[in-house]
C-alpha cells in the first residue's frame, strides 16, 4: 500500500492540521471519536481510502478525497473559511 500519495486537494479540518496525503488521512481518521466511526459518511470513506491506497490512481484518490469532504462537513468537522 502507498500512503504517501497526495489527496487531489488539501483538506482543512476544524481544529486540526491540514490534510495532504493518504497517510495524513489515515492517522486523522483512527483519532476519530467512537460515534464518529460508525457513521455512514466515514465509513464509504475508509473504504475508499483504502481502495486509493491500494491502486494510488487518480481517479481512486479523487473519489477517496471528495468522500472525505463529504464525510467532514456532515459531522460538521470541516473548516469554513471566512469570507
Amino acid at each position: 500500500m502507498s500512503w504517501t500519495a497526495s489527496l487531489t486537494r488539501t483538506l482543512r479540518p476544524r481544529n486540526h492540521a491540514a490534510l495532504r496525503t493518504l497517510a495524513d488521512v489515515r492517522a486523522y481518521m483512527l483519532d476519530l471519536p467512537e460515534d464518529m466511526v460508525g457513521r455512514q459518511a466515514w465509513q464509504q470513506a475508509a473504504k475508499l481510502l483504502l481502495a486509493a491506497a491500494e491502486n494510488p490512481k487518480t481517479a481512486a484518490i479523487n473519489a477517496a478525497t471528495k468522500q472525505l469532504e463529504l464525510a467532514l462537513f456532515l459531522t460538521g468537522r470541516h473548516g469554513m473559511s471566512k469570507i
